[in-house]
């Protein structure tokens, strides 16, 4: 009989930073986060016909390889301060909560190709951990790796809330877990950073920990010296293409696009593949970096860093069997053997194309100089760490074109896309196929459910549910034709050149001028390389890049995985899922309507389980074809209010030398966190100070080292980069302290100095 908690523990969420300090306040050798867990529950599930324990904890989505008890975990984003390192991690928890014995919980499916869901296994415990009687996982924390992002350094840990020992069936849960890393000095300067505003704000986006910012300054720039880049220059956006496509003569060129981009005030240009091949700064000897593929990454770096470049287009087809059509040659990527298998017994090896190797710009991808590049720690022969970097300085999109043609239909339905307002923009459809995994993967209905409620309401949703109609390629091409769908998420069966039913041979019958969006999890669509299984490559291209640039009509971006999508039998938790739910929650719920931004954000969120079964491999192979800039267009979010203009207060007058404390307040409409500046009228200007609440009293100090008057002012701004004006200045005075003399004895003693000595010395003064 099984002795148990009865109900449900329920604690807030809550993350706080703390610096522990050496001596010196700049020197920072801890950095400690705090996580409170929410909601924990226990409910049974039928796998099999054998009764299992889940658990469920709100926050905290399950994680865990094939065989292993299936437990929540918690993704911890930890920023390092400047020139330092990770040294010793230590996880502490405060209570310990028993929640009984007896419990039997749920094993963790492996993830299997959809087009071999008919031979999906149920889900099946690892014998020798459900007969252990230690504590499984038996650590609080597993370190994944640190990263960079825009010169920032980024631990990622996977925590571990809930222990089970298996054979006894006892649960035990931690409502709350600190996190203290000890930071070590590195002379190490990452060169990505450039110390700009945009980058700050972007990093506090993704970490835990965000005051860290502070402690970062511009220390070094790119030791890449190129004759393609003018550092006075600056180019938010950059088409990386052949000279034969940059002065193609269609109805539409690259510089229609390029001139579309300035009109919207985005300094924009075009680069030639032949000028960065020419340019000796970019080129690296040693095999394997003796490539066009390092070449282009290596001018990706250089405009990054000089020009501050945000986005680039690889305009250019990749065909790894044409060389005439191979134009931004692919860097495939190799989903290592602990980011797969797909099963317990074998090993699916994967070499992935991937323009993650564009976008993330830190390390070289291959420290072992092997022909696996991105192999995570365990596959890296000559240090324990991933090759890969996971996080994206630059945002990424291909556009798979070889001819004027297809340049022509890429760019029309591109700024066609972003000049409409046509009431079509309201309709979203919804694609779920048979799957055949059982239970509630037997339909990819269930997942687009999952899905449906991220979605805003001003949004008119249709679906086309095999588990509620059945519906063909014919059906589906007349809806598409009727140029009402704007969005289409999809889970079902493809291949190549196969994708929603539709074949490419069939993209003729579609007509439509209203385009759409694709995002699918469905199997080989975007293998942009054409590559199909055994080894081999289709001479025609793939469904993504039909859709996308052969034809004047259906989508003018799609994000497809360019290998094998993934399921798991009677489970909706799959590894394509995970990364479909982050990408729709990130373009509606975080305000990240640019779909390059919105799918690398999907792809970060998941960085702390990249090294569980088949994630590292969705992570490599879900690429955007389409414009990295493109917004999806929609309902605007509420309108971003700055904050109010701040009050101080404080001394008005003082003694040089002495410190003086001010209290500043400032109030945001939306209830936003709020930075602080202050101009302390001496030409000295605080760094940026908080985040701090809304409405919520603050006190900063100074001291003034001259006499004068001074008089100080304050700014705020909230944590979606809005900007507040000065405040009103407070003056203060800092007098010199001369006495003011009016007696008619002493102005006779200063006309007389003489005298005025005299007497000092008979007054002994």
């Amino acid at each position: 009989m099984k002795n148990k908690i009865v109900g449900i523990l329920v604690c807030t969420l809550l993350i706080t930073t703390v610096f522990a300090v050496a001596d010196n306040e700049d020197n920072v050798d801890e950095v400690s986060v705090t996580y409170l867990l929410e909601t924990l529950a226990i409910e049974q599930v039928d796998i099999g016909d054998i009764m299992y324990d889940q658990v469920i904890l709100n926050d905290a989505p399950y994680c865990g390889n094939a065989g292993e008890p299936r437990l929540p975990g918690k993704a911890a984003y930890i920023l390092l301060p400047q020139n330092t390192k990770v040294g010793e991690i230590k996880v502490t928890h405060g209570e310990k909560i028993c929640l009984g014995s007896g419990f039997n919980v749920e094993p963790v499916g492996m993830p299997f190709p959809l087009s071999m869901s008919d031979s999906a296994p149920l889900p099946v415990p690892d014998e020798l951990i459900y007969s252990s009687n230690d504590l499984f996982p038996g650590e609080l924390f597993t370190e994944v790796g640190t990263y960079g992002f825009r010169g920032y350094d980024i631990l990622v840990l996977r925590l571990h809330p809930v222990q089970y020992v298996p054979a006894a069936g006892e649960l035990f849960y931690y409502p709350d877990l600190t996190v203290s890393v000890e930071t070590i000095e590195n002379e190490h300067t990452n060169e990505m950073y450039r110390g700009l505003e945009k980058d700050e704000f972007e990093v506090m986006r993704k970490v835990d920990n965000p005051s860290i910012v502070r402690s970062y300054i511009q220390q070094s720039s790119s030791n890449i010296h190129s004759s393609l880049i003018d550092p006075a220059d600056t180019y938010e956006y950059v088409i990386i293409t052949n000279k034969k496509l940059a002065s193609s003569s269609g109805e539409y060129t690259f510089q229609d696009l390029i001139d579309y981009k300035e009109s919207k005030g985005v300094s924009a240009t075009i680069v030639t593949t032949e000028d960065i091949y020419a340019d000796p700064s970019y080129w690296e000897p040693l095999p394997p970096f003796n490539d066009k593929q390092v070449m282009i990454r290596n001018f990706i770096k250089d405009a990054y860093v000089n020009w501050e470049t945000d986005y680039v287009l690889l305009a250019g087809d990749g065909d790894t069997d044409n060389e005439n059509d191979n134009i931004i040659p692919v860097r495939e990527l190799y989903a290592t053997c602990v980011g797969l298998p797909l099963a317990l017994d074998e090993e699916l090896e994967g070499y992935i194309p991937s323009d993650l190797y564009y976008c993330c710009l830190d390390g070289n991808f291959n420290d072992d100089r092997d022909d696996k590049w991105g192999e995570n720690a365990s596959g890296n022969d000559v240090a324990n760490k991933d090759e890969a970097d996971l996080f994206a300085e630059v945002w990424i999109g291909r556009a798979g074109v070889d001819s004027a043609e297809e340049v022509s239909n890429f760019v029309m339905k591109t700024l066609t896309y972003e000049q409409t307002n046509d009431d079509y923009l309201r309709n979203v459809l919804m694609l779920g196929e048979y799957l055949g995994f059982g239970g509630v993967a037997e339909y990819g209905a269930y997942q687009m459910e999952e899905i449906e409620p991220l979605i805003p309401e001003w949004y008119t949703i249709e679906t086309f549910y095999e588990r509620d109609f059945s519906w063909d390629a014919e059906q589906l091409v007349n809806y598409l034709n009727w140029d009402t769908t704007h969005l289409i998420n999809h889970l079902g069966h493809g291949y190549t050149d196969y994708a929603l039913k539709i074949r490419t041979y069939e993209a003729e019958y579609v007509t439509n001028d209203n385009y759409f969006f694709i995002y699918s999890q469905t199997c080989l669509a975007g293998s942009f390389d054409n590559w199909v299984p055994g080894d081999y490559y289709y001479e025609h291209d793939s469904f993504a890049e039909v859709f996308t640039v052969e034809i004047p009509h259906g989508a003018f971006a799609v994000i497809l995985n360019s290998r094998y999508g993934l399921g798991r039998y009677d489970s909706t938790d799959s590894p394509g899922q995970r990364y479909h739910v982050a990408f729709i929650d990130a373009l509606f719920n975080q305000d990240m309507r640019e779909l390059a931004k919105a799918n690398q954000a999907s792809k970060e969120a998941n960085a702390w389980r990249v090294n569980e079964n088949g994630m590292r491999w969705i992570y490599y192979q879900t690429n955007l074809l389409g414009d990295p800039q493109v917004a999806i267009k929609g309902p605007e979010p509420p309108a971003n209010s700055p904050p109010n203009k701040p009050d101080i207060d404080g001394s008005t007058s003082g003694k040089p030398g002495m410190e003086y404390t001010y209290t500043i307040v400032a109030t945001d409409p939306e209830d936003d966190q709020i930075y602080y500046k202050i101009s302390w009228g001496d030409e000295t200007l605080s760094d940026w100070l908080g985040p701090y609440d809304s409405n919520t009293e603050v006190e900063v100090s100074y001291t003034w080292s001259k006499r004068g008057n001074y008089e100080i002012k304050v700014k705020a701004k909230d944590t979606k980069f809005a900007y507040s004006e000065w405040s009103d200045p407070l003056p203060i005075s800092m007098p010199k302290n001369k006495p003011y003399i009016n007696s008619p004895f002493l102005n006779f003693l200063q006309n007389y100095p003489c005298l005025f000595l005299l007497l000092r010395c008979i007054l002994g003064l």
